[in-house]
């Protein structure tokens, strides 16, 4: 954890440091040191799969904030609360940026976790990511005891997943349930191989990893890779399964040994590979402006929400005939994200003019 947490200091001031095992060559320039831990999405290919790795430490701390999780406070997150952020929130954070940046353009997906069967399932947590890097969740600190039993005991969890994708008319959704019994670490990461398994029937195989400081009330690392498998015509008798099979076990090996996620606050995610797979320093590299070619390319996530107080002013300018009976004696109303628990102040006189906008 020291490590780490001398990692996250770094990035905090702006220093991003260099590791032993990410060394850059002469030519990575501007853009290997931009995406240095930073939260970002790397993607490459390799071994017949296409490969993508985000640290989304930042995103995370973000929406816990957001939400006014006790994050920074002197009473550190209660034992729920931290099974709930590191072993549900977290892991559905990761999963769903390193899916999302197979899409293309503006597509995005939505990943809603939930537990229990039939009309008693409930919903615990959102989270929504575009392929332009803008991520949204709904990580409400009242749900930290179900999501904690959620992940923890041996109930049904399960994933309602929809994508927007180009020439869809509606959102493509898939429903996927999990069902174990015991209880075992690793239950949202064991969901998404399912789903993409059940699914999507492509080979894939995802590895999430989230850690939170010893006094639990700051997030040191959040994290994730997605192994996809690649269909190549020129050579068919190529499996998919068995390339997926044999990339992930060199990834889990370099997990457990040298090359944790959490090196991804002062790597690349190139360089994280490289380093991870033993492969030389300058085999993937991030491409540079100008460049024509590439063997990896980088974009980088951030939270953000399209909500606003001139979004709200037009819902209710279109949902009500009288702008003065919404209001009353008040001058102002509040307005709360569903998506993003902000706030916004939304006045009498921005939905009296957005009416009148509406009706010429």
């Amino acid at each position: 954890e020291g490590a780490v947490r001398k990692a996250v200091a770094a990035r905090r001031a702006g220093r991003g440091s260099q590791p032993a095992g990410c060394a850059t060559t002469a030519m990575s320039l501007s853009r290997a040191a931009f995406y240095r831990g930073r939260d970002a999405v790397t993607r490459l290919e390799h071994g017949g799969c296409r490969v993508s790795l985000a640290n989304c430490t930042a995103v995370l701390r973000a929406a816990l904030e957001r939400w006014e999780w006790p994050l920074g406070d002197t009473a550190p997150l209660t034992a729920d609360q931290r099974v709930a952020v590191e072993q549900g929130l977290g892991p559905l954070l990761a999963a769903t940026v390193t899916g999302t940046s197979f899409l293309k353009g503006e597509e995005r997906t939505q990943a809603v976790l939930g537990m229990g069967t039939g009309p008693a399932r409930a919903h615990l947590a959102m989270v929504e990511a575009s392929r332009t890097g803008e991520v949204r969740a709904r990580f409400q600190p009242t749900t930290a005891e179900r999501v904690a039993a959620a992940v923890s005991a041996s109930s049904t969890l399960h994933l309602h997943w929809s994508k927007v994708l180009y020439g869809n008319e509606s959102p493509y959704v898939s429903i996927v349930a999990l069902e174990e019994k015991g209880s075992r670490p690793g239950r949202v990461e064991r969901l998404w191989n399912h789903a993409y398994k059940q699914s999507e029937q492509v080979p894939t195989s995802v590895f999430t990893r989230t850690e939170l400081n010893e006094a639990g009330n700051d997030v040191l690392f959040c994290g994730g890779i997605a192994i996809q498998g690649l269909v190549d015509p020129r050579n068919p008798s190529r499996d998919p399964q068995q390339a997926v099979k044999a990339l992930a076990g060199q990834v889990r090996k370099a997990l457990a040994s040298r090359a944790p996620l959490s090196k991804l606050l002062e790597c690349n995610g190139a360089e994280w590979f490289n380093d991870a797979l033993g492969l030389p320093s300058d085999r993937f590299a991030i491409m540079e402006r100008g460049e024509d070619h590439t063997t990896a390319s980088a974009y980088p996530i951030q939270m953000f929400c399209p909500c606003s107080p001139k979004r709200y002013a037009l819902k209710l300018a279109s949902a009500v005939a009288n702008v003065d009976e919404l209001f009353a004696d008040e001058d102002n109303l509040e307005a709360t994200c569903e998506f993003c628990n902000a706030k916004h102040v939304v006045t009498r006189e921005l939905v009296s003019l957005t009416k009148k906008q509406l009706n010429t």
